[in-house]
């Protein structure tokens, strides 16, 4: 012990005295070294044992505590996971609820929007005509049958596009509203808490009654005068195939799509756009005293009914809608595998399309409407405009 503090001395004054650095003092001081390096040798031989004991119980602390560290962090990874999993299936019960309440309201305002439909494009019932064609002409049976024949596809058209459109209208609502209670209500918190006034919910989902009441008569009136200009072609004097009919129906589609407006005096060329029958004119709605929430989501709606997204779901669902029409009037031609197409007058045609048409909007599980809740394409549409913004998966 005194020979270290002796070296430890030495080296003191060599290192801060560098006049002291001479060879002989660093060899002196290198053979120090080496007495103290053995004795501590010597040292370690003869508690070798110990210092391995402790070296084991060092080295297992140590892997120990980084064992414990890493179960802990997967411990809150698991429980990050298990809440991003809990939060997701609440978001999607939440969501399926919310698509539930919002078919049912459809299916409640479709015979609203049916009967507004029936008014606006009045049709003789078959009693009426029968008695009419007694007494009249043979050019005024024909005229008859004519006018008969234009409002009788102008209603069917208008149902198949007005309960299209309100249907899509009302996810597009439900969803965007059900986003924003969701999102913004307090943790641990239910959804349906009431986040917003309830004259502004009121007021957001009432905007379903400007379809109803306006946006369907000025879409009845554009749609009836496209079907008058295709009509004229397509006269009640000859017959026609189940082929003929779905060209008609592709060329008024033609006709209602390819050049749209929604104001029918208008002689340009408009891209195809429904959004102006679902919502009033974005100046209108700001003369009224609305609540700068209601604005809100107003403005988000007329994006999301703006959006390629929208359009392109509507235009599959009118496909479906024209197609179960089509459908629906297959039996009254009895179409025969291998036989020639048969053909039918038009008189026998119109009370068809009216009937079939009409049952479109039947509260049925295998009706139109039902059918076009359950679409793909809908449920994708309503899942995206539902999670958009805040949940990219």
């Amino acid at each position: 012990r005194k020979l270290d503090e002796k070296m430890w001395d030495e080296l003191g004054q060599i290192a801060g005295d560098t006049g002291a650095w001479t060879w002989e003092a660093l060899i002196s001081l290198g053979y120090r070294f080496g007495e103290v390096g053995g004795r501590l040798a010597d040292w370690m031989r003869r508690h070798r044992r110990k210092l391995i004991v402790a070296g084991v119980i060092t080295g297992t602390g140590i892997i120990a505590v980084k064992f414990i560290q890493y179960k802990l962090n997967q411990f809150r990874q698991s429980l990050k996971l298990q809440e991003k999993e809990f939060k997701k299936m609440k978001m999607v019960s939440y969501f399926e609820n919310a698509q539930q309440s919002c078919d049912q309201s459809v299916i409640g305002a479709a015979e609203r929007l049916k009967a507004k439909i029936v008014e606006f494009t009045d049709i003789p019932s078959t009693s009426e005509l029968r008695s009419s064609s007694a007494q009249a002409t043979k050019e005024q049976k024909l005229e008859m049958w004519e006018n008969v024949k234009i409002a009788t596809f102008t209603r069917a058209l208008t149902l198949i596009y007005s309960s299209v459109l309100m249907t899509l209208f009302a996810r597009v609502r439900v969803n965007i509203l059900g986003k924003y209670l969701f999102t913004h209500a307090p943790k641990d918190s239910d959804p349906s808490e009431q986040l917003l006034p309830k004259e502004v919910i009121r007021e957001y989902l009432g905007y379903e009654s400007h379809l109803i009441q306006t946006g369907t008569q000025e879409l009845s009136r554009f749609i009836g005068l496209k079907v008058q200009e295709e009509m004229a072609a397509w006269p009640v004097s000859k017959k026609y195939t189940l082929e003929h009919i779905n060209a008609l129906f592709n060329n008024l589609r033609g006709r209602i799509e390819g050049t749209h407006s929604p104001n029918p005096q208008s002689s340009a060329n408009h891209v195809t756009t429904f959004h102006g029958y679902l919502l009033p004119e974005e100046e209108k709605t700001k003369s009224s005293a609305m609540a700068d929430q209601l604005e809100c989501l107003l403005n988000e709606t007329r994006d999301v009914i703006e959006c390629d997204q929208f359009s392109t779901v509507l235009r599959n669902s009118l496909d479906y809608g024209f197609s179960s029409l089509l459908s629906s009037l297959a039996p009254t031609f009895n179409v025969k595998p291998g036989a020639a197409a048969p053909v039918i007058p038009m008189p026998n045609i119109i009370p068809q399309v009216r009937e079939q048409s009409a049952r479109l909007l039947e509260n049925r599980p295998d009706s139109f409407l039902v059918q076009l809740f359950k679409s793909q394409d809908l449920q994708h549409f309503s899942y995206y405009t539902f999670t958009s913004s805040y949940d990219e998966e």
